[in-house]
This record gives structure tokens, C-alpha cells and sequence, in this order.
């Protein structure tokens, strides 16, 4: 018979163990059957039962899950991401977890957001000026007015390209109307990822041309740039690129929170090869042989 512990076990504040299991783990069922070891070894009398009841689970549901006699739906997910308190990347990679189970090509795509927030690449191409996205984290900032002079003046850019850009935000469904002013109606916004799309490099072209001229003209404790060479596994990129992704969303939710949020910066990672593979034998064959 399970013992019933009466107090819930609090997560730690920054989680670290559950970050590294879910990142780890192989199936959403490892994740958790790791999870439940791990607070019966710090606590001996915690049980499956008071496991359930601290994922928001009925007993019967998380025993069926963990014996593999029933699936984790989506529903159940967003419950135990909400009681585990993970943050955006964590929460996707256990809804990956949870796709893997019933299409293991999965395994090999890049993680792709399926909730609320997703532009696909069609949406993308209308906002894809560098100040529609500023216009949205603008608005998060204290004082923010959607009065065009006032965003105009905070981002140096034209009342015309300010009214242009509400006008699409609005299109696409990123901001709405309450009376004279808006609301915006998404936390986060993401493009497809792993899509060739020229509206994606001309966004980033525009932000990499602010980067040169912040580099050339903010004081240094307003920026910071810097970078890194290394050598890998090519067959290791598409994980690194996970983590690159996983990097910016943890710094969204630590730093893009709370009070007293009044500027609005840009963090613009760049990866890229900076060598070039060398042909085998038999293609530099071929391509002596065409010459």
C-alpha cells in the first residue's frame, strides 16, 4: 500500500535536475520515472500516489503512463509542465518527447513549437521588419503608450513605419484593438524553424546591420559581444542548435519578466561553419575528371 505524503515537495527555484533528466531522457516515461525516483530517494515515505497528486494526475492515470498502458496526451503535459514549473524550452521538449512516441522520425527534425504563438512562414514575410517585434517588446516596457510619436521616438524610426507596423501586427493578429489603443495577444513569437525563408534573412540582415552600428556607437556597458570557434561533430549541429535555442528561451523567461522593464535589447546569436568539408577521393575524381 502507498504511504501518502500530506505535504507537496516543492521544486527547486532554478530546477537544474529536471532541466538535465527531461534534455536527457529518451522517453517522456524516463523523465518521469527518473523524477519519481529521484524524490523517493530524497524523501523515503514519498509515494507514487502523492507523485500524482503533486502532478495535478489522478493516481490511476500516472500508473497507466509510467507502465506504458496509456499515453501522456497533451492536456496532461501542460498540467505536469505547469506543477514542475518548466519554462518554455523544458516544456517543449516534453511535448517532443511525447510526438517521439507516436512518429520516431521526429528523432532527427528540429523542435518545432505547436502551441499558440507559431508564424508560419507566409505570417512571418508582413512583420518581418526588425521593428514590428520591437513594437512588441516596447509594449512590455513601464510607461509604454501605442501613441505612434511616442514609438517612433523610442526606437528612431519613422511615425509612417510606426503606423505601417501596427497596421500589420494587427493583420496578423499579433495586436488587437481596445478602444483607441491595442493589446497584444501573444507572449512569444516564433517563426518555423529549419524553413528557408528570405523573410527571415532579411529580418536578421536588418538586425545584424544594427548590431555594426551599436558596436560603433553604444558605450560599452550597454552591449556585449563576443564569440566562440570550436570544433564538432557535424552530427552533433542539430543538438547544438537545440541548445542554442533552449539558451535564448531560458533568457527570455529570466530576464524578460517582473518589474521595471523599461528598454528594449536584442541578444542575436550567430552560428555558422567557418571551415568547408573536403571532398573525398572519389568526388575530387570526378570533379578532375569534368574539368
Amino acid at each position: 500500500m502507498d504511504h501518502f505524503d500530506p505535504k507537496p515537495i516543492a521544486p527547486p527555484s532554478r530546477k537544474w535536475h529536471i532541466s538535465l533528466m527531461l534534455f536527457e531522457s529518451q522517453t517522456y516515461r524516463d523523465f518521469l520515472r527518473d523524477e519519481l525516483a529521484r524524490r523517493q530517494q530524497a524523501h523515503p515515505s514519498y509515494s507514487q500516489r502523492a507523485f500524482a497528486r503533486d502532478l495535478q494526475l489522478s493516481p490511476g492515470e500516472l500508473s497507466e503512463i509510467l507502465t506504458s498502458k496509456r499515453h501522456l496526451t497533451l492536456k496532461s503535459a501542460m498540467k505536469i509542465a505547469k506543477a514542475l514549473h518548466l519554462n518554455l524550452s523544458e516544456t517543449r521538449q516534453l511535448i517532443h518527447l511525447i510526438q517521439l512516441e507516436s512518429d520516431p522520425k521526429l528523432a532527427t527534425r528540429p523542435l518545432v513549437p505547436q502551441k499558440q504563438g507559431n508564424l508560419n512562414v507566409d505570417l512571418f514575410r508582413v512583420v518581418s521588419d526588425w521593428y514590428c517585434f520591437a513594437i512588441l517588446n516596447l509594449a512590455d516596457c513601464e510607461d509604454f503608450n501605442w501613441e505612434a510619436h511616442y514609438i517612433a521616438k523610442r526606437l528612431s524610426i519613422s511615425v509612417n513605419e510606426v503606423r505601417v507596423a501596427l497596421e500589420r501586427l494587427e493583420r496578423v493578429g499579433l495586436i488587437e484593438r481596445t478602444g483607441k489603443n491595442f493589446s497584444v495577444t501573444r507572449d512569444y513569437v516564433w517563426a518555423e524553424e529549419g524553413v528557408p525563408s528570405e523573410a527571415a534573412k532579411n529580418y536578421h540582415q536588418q538586425i545584424l546591420d544594427i548590431a555594426k552600428r551599436a558596436l560603433a556607437t553604444e558605450p560599452v556597458e550597454n552591449r556585449e559581444f563576443g564569440g566562440v570557434g570550436l570544433a564538432i561533430d557535424p552530427q552533433k549541429l542539430p543538438h547544438l542548435k537545440t541548445d542554442v535555442r533552449r539558451f535564448l528561451d531560458e533568457m527570455v523567461t529570466k530576464y524578460g519578466k517582473g518589474r521595471h522593464r523599461k528598454e528594449v535589447f536584442q541578444i542575436e546569436l550567430s552560428l555558422f561553419p567557418l571551415s568547408k568539408p573536403v571532398a573525398s577521393h572519389s568526388q575530387q575524381g570526378k570533379r578532375y575528371e569534368n574539368n
